[in-house]
């Protein structure tokens, strides 16, 4: 499983378009943490995209899947999600969906 996960990183990580490279799982949860912008440690072992260590072997699935869920609410998450009629930004650079997220983050404040 190492092996494998540590071919699929060669292979796909840094990549503008991995999934074109993806093959089989190991290259899929590569290509899946690369676009949550997640770290890859080892096959067991991740880091999230708020800097919160994952580890398989230990973690239940319902944390990562937790986790997951977060990635895609936030950050880099936002551009997977964002509907296009919400693509228009503001002077800022912030899309109202971006806005919206913050602000619930922020308890609303």
């Amino acid at each position: 499983l190492h092996k494998m996960v540590q071919d699929a990183k060669a292979r796909v990580e840094g990549l503008a378009k991995p999934w074109s490279k993806v093959t089989g799982p190991a290259s899929a949860m590569v290509a899946t943490a690369e676009r949550l912008n997640w770290k890859i440690h080892s096959a067991t072992n991740f880091v999230d995209d708020e800097g919160r260590a994952l580890n398989l072997e230990v973690d239940p699935p319902i944390v990562v899947q937790r986790r997951c869920d977060d990635s895609v609410r936030s950050g880099r998450g936002v551009q997977l999600l964002e509907p296009p009629c919400l693509q228009t930004h503001g002077k800022d650079g912030t899309s109202a969906w971006q806005a919206a997220v913050l602000i619930e983050k922020s308890g609303g404040n």
